[in-house]
């Protein structure tokens, strides 16, 4: 009976760590989910790209305010600046962007540690690698 109980766990840890989910990095639904409705709706071509954090996202008639500037908000709430640097491909570089605005930082700042200099730094390690 003690062999089949330690079998049974044994079978169970091992299904258990296979079928065990690595973990997403941040905002990584967000980025899905902007993908998905870019292959719903065409994005315009080399558009005026607006890319950031909660500021853009919730700027909800941005496309239709610059509209003849053929606008395209594609911000995402809570990132910071890593974070866009992080999907810069599918942000960023995917739409061949005529002109970006970029506002991102305040969120970079909400804790004790960080200075702007620090995030500036973050910024110069990324783009040094």
């Amino acid at each position: 009976m003690k062999k089949y109980f330690v079998a049974f766990v044994s079978v169970c840890l091992f299904i258990s760590t296979t079928f065990a989910q690595t973990p997403k990095p941040p905002f990584w639904d967000d980025v899905q989910t902007i993908k998905k409705y870019d292959k719903m709706f065409a994005p315009p071509e080399h558009p005026v790209l607006f890319v950031g954090s909660s500021s853009i996202r919730k700027w909800d008639d941005a496309q239709w305010v610059f509209a003849k500037y053929n606008a395209l908000n594609r911000g995402i709430g809570g990132a910071v600046t890593n974070d866009i640097i992080y999907y810069l491909n599918d942000l960023v570089f995917a739409y061949q962007p005529r002109q970006i605005v970029l506002y991102v930082g305040e969120n970079d700042l909400m804790d004790n540690i960080s200075t702007a200099d620090s995030v500036y730094n973050r910024r110069l390690n990324y783009t040094m690698q």
